[in-house]
């Protein structure tokens, strides 16, 4: 009688265990996956003017000197085929400032 309760015991651990550690190995999920873009600017109108850039295949500046070249932002849902200029980056971009690899400058 032991060994007919035991034997399901084990197979339900086991697959208990299996379940569990699946959902810990499971990649990330699809609204943590990085949607960050490259986004050129057009070197006219504001800087911070989303209309102003276009999508881009990665960092790269034209001419001009000490000018916003490239952001990195995620694509603008209610804008599209426009970056999103949160504040944070709106503030990096008139400060000029690279030091979060958001903001790409041509010196």
């Amino acid at each position: 009688m032991k060994k007919k309760f035991i034997i399901p015991m084990i197979a339900v651990a086991a697959i208990s265990g299996a379940v569990l550690f699946s959902a810990f190995k499971a990649g990330p999920l699809q609204s943590e996956v990085s949607t960050l873009q490259f986004w050129q600017y057009s070197g006219t109108g504001l800087q911070t003017d989303e209309n102003q850039y276009s999508l881009a295949s990665g960092a790269a500046c034209a001419g001009g000197e000490n000018v916003v070249c490239t952001i990195r932002a995620e694509e603008n849902p209610d804008n599209p085929g426009h970056p999103m200029i949160d504040s944070g980056l709106e503030s990096r971009i008139n400060a000029k400032n690279e030091a979060q690899g958001d903001v790409f400058v041509r010196d």
